[in-house]
């Protein structure tokens, strides 16, 4: 059974082991006490590329996620959570390839899936059949999958931090639907997430993600029937 520090550990060599080094990486950390700097610190003199941490008091995830996107340098962004880790050693080898292949991108998804505190894969999700109305149903392409053109983040802003859970899902919708970025999906499984957190949980997933989406949509100017958004969770229990 995996703890937080064996996870974290599984995160920074999944990244090390990549077939085509990411051109840098950016660790946020709000103010760790359990040990995890002392792996990065080890993580840091082993990697090949550059490593910048960065320790702030910023609170929550997309808090954290908003860090270190301004501070990127790259042409590309990419997300990795401190308990995910890649799917292979070829991810960022097919990313980039895909990017390079179509400069009229402006992001790429694909699929994860997920594992359990013994490491055994429990569920697949995939971004194959996401388009950006499907967000009006409450639908998204899996977040940890998503990879963007700096310019892309640079118009269209920030996660918004007054939604707990669903930011990504907002920050989606502002830059499928509202903007009409140039997506790709790239069939690939890319993440494996560990399960647990806010957004698996099955009473947020009824009692804070319906909200938050609706709040999602209407704060774009688009309409969020509440039925329309219920039918994902049906979806869900039939699958």
């Amino acid at each position: 059974m995996l703890n937080e520090h064996d996870t974290l550990q599984q995160t920074l060599d999944s990244v090390l082991s990549q077939s085509v080094a990411p051109f840098e990486h950016i660790i946020v950390d709000s103010g760790s006490t359990d040990g995890s700097l002392d792996i990065i610190a080890d993580y840091i003199a082993r990697a090949p590329y550059s490593v910048k941490l960065v320790q702030t008091p910023a609170e929550g995830v997309y808090a954290a996620l908003n860090e270190g996107n301004r501070r990127a340098e790259g042409e590309i962004i990419g997300l990795l959570h401190g308990d995910d880790f890649f799917s292979s050693t070829h991810v960022l080898e097919f990313v980039s390839a895909a990017f390079s292949r179509q400069p009229d991108i402006d992001l790429i998804y694909g699929d994860v899936h997920y594992v359990n505190k013994h490491g055994a894969r429990t569920r697949y999700y995939s971004g194959a059949h996401f388009r950006p109305e499907t967000l009006l149903q409450g639908f998204a392409f899996p977040h940890p999958s998503m990879y963007i053109r700096r310019e892309l983040w640079k118009k269209i802003g920030t996660y918004d931090t007054g939604l707990r859970i669903a930011a990504d899902y907002e920050w989606a919708v502002r830059a499928t639907l509202i903007n009409k970025a140039n997506t790709l999906y790239l069939p690939l499984d890319m993440v494996a997430m560990h399960e647990g957190g806010l957004a698996f949980q099955w009473t947020n997933r009824f009692f804070r993600h319906i909200p938050e989406r609706r709040k999602a949509l209407k704060q774009n100017g688009l309409k969020a029937p509440m039925l329309r958004l219920l039918g994902r969770y049906m979806y869900l229990f039939r699958h």
